[in-house]
């Protein structure tokens, strides 16, 4: 950095910064996705499915598919112990009380799933390249039907970007969002909250994180806007210059 930035001569000078070490190194890399259960972490780096303990061992307990996007995750609780995981495509579970990890096979589960996300007892999965959604049983996420999924209506880009927060499911298109949230209709579950369009989506669907008490992601649009946006409401509201 600059020291006495403003003046003639000024020098620069290194500012001393606390180092970093490692904690835990993953057998195989990139590293795709990290996730946080009850205070224990699970990691996907390259193709392997790893679970790290405390006193930093890591122990790989499956393979998955791999391809340019990150890993995602999902967990039920302790009503159902288990973890999602989707990778390359496909959909896998990490059982915890077997810690057994398999690929779900169910005949209901959709094929080309882009990321998942839990919400009142249920898994969700996005399709890539499509505004639609699939729901899985509650507390199984093992437990798929091929007639439980949904699309969003009020628009209808692609949906790039799907999280979970304050029990409402927001699903970032193209170039419009929804809120959705589950109404207890055991029918039709997830519905669009009426009037919670914004007029904005995302341009890096994956940009979608829960940071104080709200959304940030990245925002897109049809005229290209890239600011870094973050919910207020059910509204977007601008933070980046």
């Amino acid at each position: 950095e600059t020291a006495q930035a403003g003046l003639p001569k000024a020098d620069p000078v290194l500012i001393k910064r606390p180092a970093l070490r490692p904690w835990a190194k993953l057998p195989a890399g990139p590293v795709r996705g990290l996730y946080e259960v009850n205070g224990n972490a699970v990691a996907v780096g390259g193709n392997q499915f790893c679970i790290l303990s405390a006193n930093r061992t890591v122990q790989v307990v499956g393979e998955g598919a791999v391809d340019s996007n990150p890993a995602t995750f999902a967990w039920n609780g302790q009503q159902g112990g288990q973890i999602m995981v989707t990778s390359g495509r496909l959909g896998y579970v990490f059982d915890q009380p077997t810690t057994d990890f398999t690929q779900i096979v169910n005949p209901g589960f959709p094929a080309d799933v882009a990321a998942c996300e839990y919400l009142t007892s249920m898994g969700i999965v996005r399709i890539h390249d499509s505004n639609t959604f699939y729901y899985s049983a509650p507390n199984d996420f093992n437990d798929w039907n091929a007639l439980s999924q949904f699309s969003t209506s009020y628009t209808a880009d692609n949906k790039l970007g799907m999280i979970v927060s304050h029990t409402d499911l927001l699903l970032a298109g193209v170039n419009r969002s929804e809120f959705w949230n589950n109404t207890g209709d055991l029918e039709t579950p997830f519905q669009p909250i009426g009037g919670a369009v914004v007029e904005q989506g995302t341009c890096a669907g994956y940009s979608l994180q829960r940071l104080d008490n709200a959304i940030f992601l990245l925002q897109g649009d049809e005229r290209g806007s890239r600011q870094v946006v973050r919910t207020t409401g059910y509204n977007f509201q601008r933070i980046s210059t």
